[in-house]
């Protein structure tokens, strides 16, 4: 005949007032069922703010770079047109070549302009000057920001940055070049291409005909199809924005969730 073995009934487990100090009690004053698993709850919370902490810092790593990517964009270029024609700088005389940017639904930023220059002899402190202008009816308008580079020494092209400087989608700019030297001479030139040879252009940008002045009053055709240019710009990513604003919407529902 078997028996059945009765086991003794295990004994009420009383919680102390330290290890029950801020822990919930059910209605009938027992633990929280949650309690039977010390820690779960808080590794779950910790683990989630992991993930959400490493989800933000991926995000943003993605946007550094694909906006590190989009810098210094070539939108247009005549550098290295075949048969140049050379144009001297100097004081009370300026170059203007004119470019439009492409359409797109953020401003450019403009980081650099680079320039075909020709040296004869020194140019110690010719003190050139390369400057972006706004357009007013088909010749340039008002002076927006000055390009930063240095004076040229030797024949080459020449690089002048800017900084924190907007372009307007679809809109007509200028690119002022003069000089506040001139010692027997022209001690430099801007290079010119006679033909559309080796003409790059993307996302929409053009060049425009380029023109000359002498008194920034009056402005006269120049005698070449366009002067050896390069802009670069920067336009920001949509999609970056968005992910930024899709992030910080993903941490809020967190977050309440978590509370």
């Amino acid at each position: 005949m078997e028996h059945s073995r009765i086991l003794p009934a295990c004994p009420a487990r009383t919680a102390s007032p330290a290890s029950t100090a801020g822990k919930k009690l059910t209605a009938g004053g027992t633990m929280a069922s949650h309690l039977l698993l010390p820690g779960f709850t808080d590794v779950f919370y910790m683990k989630s703010k992991i993930h959400i902490v490493g989800f933000m810092l991926g995000l943003f790593a993605f946007a550094a770079a694909t906006n590190g990517n989009a810098q210094g964009t070539l939108y247009v270029s005549s550098l290295g047109s075949t048969n140049p024609i050379f144009v001297g700088l100097g004081p009370n005389y300026w170059m203007a070549q004119p470019f439009v940017t492409g359409p797109t639904n953020s401003p450019y930023t403009l980081d650099s302009v680079q320039l075909m220059m020709l040296v004869t002899g020194t140019s110690s402190g010719t003190n050139l000057q390369v400057s972006l202008y706004s357009n007013n009816g088909g010749v340039p308008g008002s002076g927006l920001a000055p390009l930063t580079g240095s004076d040229p020494t030797s024949s080459g092209v020449c690089t002048y940055t800017a900084s924190g400087v907007s372009l307007a989608p679809s809109t007509t700019y200028w690119i002022l070049v003069t000089s506040g030297l001139m010692q027997n001479g022209f001690p430099v030139f801007l290079a010119g291409a006679s033909q559309t040879t080796n003409y790059v252009s993307s996302a929409g940008w053009i060049l425009g005909a380029p023109m000359y002045s002498t008194d920034l009053s009056s402005w006269q055709a120049a005698p070449y199809y366009a002067a050896q240019i390069a802009v670069r710009a920067t336009v920001p990513e949509p999609s970056t924005a968005a992910l930024i604003g899709m992030g910080f919407l993903t941490l809020v529902f967190w977050r309440r969730k978590l509370a």
